[in-house]
């Protein structure tokens, strides 16, 4: 359990990181951190895989990225573990 938070928080900072650099108009640092938030968001799924945040979170540094197919899988495994949680469907 304290390795999926972890890694889940990992990804909050990474996101976190990803909107400062955006904002700061570094957008190669900005994919590279949003590509490292996805990869903590899927070890905390690995580790936990009905851990519906980790898969909506991913959906969305994914999406951040251009990386629709792959987005759309992680949203739809985020709706699959909690089909109550609206966020999924956004």
């Amino acid at each position: 359990r304290r390795l999926v938070t972890a890694h889940s928080f990992l990804g909050l900072a990474r996101l976190g990181l990803a909107d400062r650099a955006e904002a700061d108009g570094r957008k190669a640092d900005a994919d590279r951190l949003l590509a490292q938030a996805a990869e903590a968001f899927a070890e905390s799924v690995r580790l936990k895989s009905d851990y519906a945040p980790g898969h909506f979170y991913r959906a969305k540094a994914l999406l951040r990225l251009g990386r629709l197919p792959e987005a759309e899988q992680a949203a739809r495994a985020g709706v699959a573990c909690r089909p109550e949680e609206w966020e999924g469907y956004v």
